[in-house]
């Protein structure tokens, strides 16, 4: 069993890497990936808990959604603190901002976050895609998402 601070530091950068990844989640994303055996309510109270401290040691901004979701970007200082972890990591609050309507993109992170905990690789549409675009040039034909 891991200290109460060796596990505060695990879920900082646990979920400090899943906003870099996905470039924007839930609290919700957040309790499934880093509360995998506990009780799901459990689970969320401690990834609430540590959303707030996150966003009080300025490494995650909030952002409320047109359907009143909170989600999260990650802050440059987010992104330093990353980066001082050798993990290769950069700042998505400016795109995040931009949003006004994330459901796609939140509903397809919470599978993959799922997946991984679980073992599996999984990806997401944009992950994909560019799995799928692996290796080709300016001039070959790239792979689009049909509409």
């Amino acid at each position: 069993m891991l200290s109460p601070p060796r596990l505060r530091d695990a879920t900082v950068l646990r979920a400090l890497s899943a906003l870099n990844r996905f470039r924007v989640i839930r609290t919700f994303d957040l309790a499934a990936l880093c509360g995998p055996e506990r009780p799901f309510k459990a689970a969320l109270t401690a990834a609430k808990k540590a959303m707030r401290g996150l966003k009080k040691a300025g490494l995650v901004r909030t952002y409320r959604t047109q359907r009143h979701q909170h989600v999260y970007g990650l802050t440059k200082k987010g992104a330093n603190l990353l980066q001082d972890h050798d993990l290769p990591a950069t700042s998505s609050v400016r795109r995040v901002s931009d949003m006004t309507n994330p459901e796609h993109l939140l509903w397809e992170n919470f599978p993959a976050v799922c997946c991984e905990v679980r073992g599996l690789t999984a990806f997401t549409e944009r992950e994909f895609m560019r799995q799928l675009n692996r290796g080709k040039s300016k001039n070959d034909e790239l792979v689009h998402r049909s509409s």
